[in-house]
């Protein structure tokens, strides 16, 4: 089961990280809420909402703790990028990295993924092997 979420990110020039990150989860938190309202044949509908009412301010789906690791060198961010796209096959959810939708790993095999991404850096040439090393 699909249980938690990978985020490489930095903050715009002028923010802060953490203002970005508490936004971040406000927002998504809303947007997983409000169709499990709003739709009662939705599967997960009853356990999330059971979660939601449990936690603080009724809106709340993200744990506290995060486990931040500054991606500060480019081979720190390949290492991080080839787990997070190979984690989703680790779990047996996926043959191969791209298969998953909702993986960057379908951008970098030349599939469209789910969500825009602005690549600030891969560290990926065009001649290295995907993900079998």
């Amino acid at each position: 089961m699909s249980n938690h979420v990978h985020l490489m990110a930095r903050a715009a020039v002028g923010l802060m990280f953490q203002d970005m990150l508490r936004d971040h989860k406000k927002f998504t938190s809303k947007a997983l809420v409000k169709p499990m309202q709003e739709d009662p044949q939705e599967s997960r509908r009853e356990w999330l909402l059971r979660h939601v009412r449990a936690a603080e301010g009724g809106t709340r789906s993200w744990q506290h703790d995060l486990h931040p690791i500054w991606l500060r060198r480019p081979d720190i961010i390949q290492r991080k990028v080839r787990y997070v796209h190979r984690n989703r096959v680790e779990e047996g959810l996926v043959e191969e990295p791209h298969h998953y939708l909702y993986s960057s790993a379908r951008d970098e095999a030349g599939l469209r993924g789910m969500l825009e991404l602005r690549t600030l850096w891969t560290g990926r040439s065009r001649s290295a092997p995907p993900y079998n090393e």
